[in-house]
């Protein structure tokens, strides 16, 4: 159960960073940028995690990627979206914590966050 969280949040943080600098860049738009965001947050809640850490990671990441989303859309909508970016840095940082936290003791469990930090 954990493991498969792990690896479908590990793909979806993989994949924010490069569809982020490919939004920043101007190769995708900020509507296919908020649509993998939106995306991935689904992707990254529907999946059940059993540990408490990775639950609360998750709800972080969650977090993290449906606020970027809402950023991008408000930035491309002409509106100030910064403030949602902060929260969805927030939420990454929030994540990052817990999951540092956590690492030992998942690292016994079999379980490795590393790609997640």
């Amino acid at each position: 159960m954990d493991r498969r969280f792990l690896a479908t949040a590990s793909v979806d943080v993989t994949a924010f960073g490069l569809w982020r600098q490919d939004y920043s860049s101007g190769t995708i738009t900020a509507e296919d940028a908020a649509r993998e965001a939106f995306d991935a947050a689904d992707r990254v809640t529907h999946v059940e995690a059993s540990d408490p850490s990775l639950r609360t990671a998750q709800r972080y990441l969650g977090g993290m990627f449906t606020t970027y989303g809402e950023a991008v859309r408000l930035h491309a909508e002409g509106k100030d979206g910064g403030e949602r970016m902060y929260l969805a840095f927030n939420f990454a940082s929030g994540a990052h914590d817990v999951l540092a936290e956590a690492q030992p003791a998942l690292r016994r469990e079999g379980c490795e966050v590393g790609a997640l930090l």
